[in-house]
């Protein structure tokens, strides 16, 4: 089958009038599909969703806690340290933006610090320094520690929903064979499941990921 693009669209030769449109609304439909799935694929309960503020920026949070205590929120980052006490464990993390699917970014983009009150014993080895974290919990207020010789004020949550993420989960893909990978062969990466131009999404393996909720 042989393939026209016009503007952002591909159509197969041949696909006129009616069938024309009948062709881009498979498409469209195809698109939001998608869409909703990004939405729905998210690693936090359907239940627990329902209740998060979604409006409550971490810079607001950041700025005044006091004034959003009893809100709950979807925080994610990398763990900085997790300390232990005899009530709780108490994990603090440096935020990072969450994508899609509440995914925290890999970046050094960070907007600041946040601590994480989750009641019974987390280990240290397993909620070490830079894994990634994934949290819904009710915002309790602020609390001071010392980082260096500065103080630093912390929004602290109390954890509702805590999701600790794989060591590390690279997706590579879709993968175009050779010698498909860029124009003139574009625009079939954009429709990578048309023969002949095949792909294949490829990713490192890594063990399951823990995910807790407060009972």
């Amino acid at each position: 089958m042989r393939w026209r693009h016009e503007a952002t669209s591909l159509i197969p030769w041949g696909v006129e009038g009616g069938s024309r449109q009948s062709w881009l609304l498979a498409v469209a439909a195809v698109l939001l599909f998608s869409a909703i799935c990004l939405q729905a694929c998210s690693v936090i309960p359907r239940e627990v969703r329902k209740e998060v503020d979604r409006t409550l920026s971490f810079r607001e949070l950041k700025e005044d806690p006091e004034a959003h205590a009893g809100k709950k929120v979807a925080l994610g980052g990398e763990i900085v340290e997790t300390r232990n006490f005899p009530d709780e464990s108490l994990i603090e993390v440096l935020q990072k933006r969450l994508r899609a699917g509440d995914v925290p970014e890999e970046t050094d983009e960070s907007e600041g610090r946040f601590l994480v009150s989750h009641p019974g014993y987390l280990d240290p080895a397993i909620y070490r320094s830079g894994r990634y974290v994934t949290v819904v919990g009710e915002v309790r207020g602020s609390r001071t520690l010392r980082i260096g010789e500065a103080d630093y004020r912390y929004p602290v949550l109390s954890s509702i929903f805590l999701y600790l993420w794989p060591r590390r989960e690279i997706f590579y893909g879709p993968y175009h064979y050779y010698p498909y990978y860029y124009p003139p062969y574009y625009p079939y990466g954009v429709f990578w499941f048309y023969y002949p131009y095949p792909v294949w999404p490829y990713w490192y393996y890594n063990p399951p990921p823990k995910h807790i909720r407060k009972k």
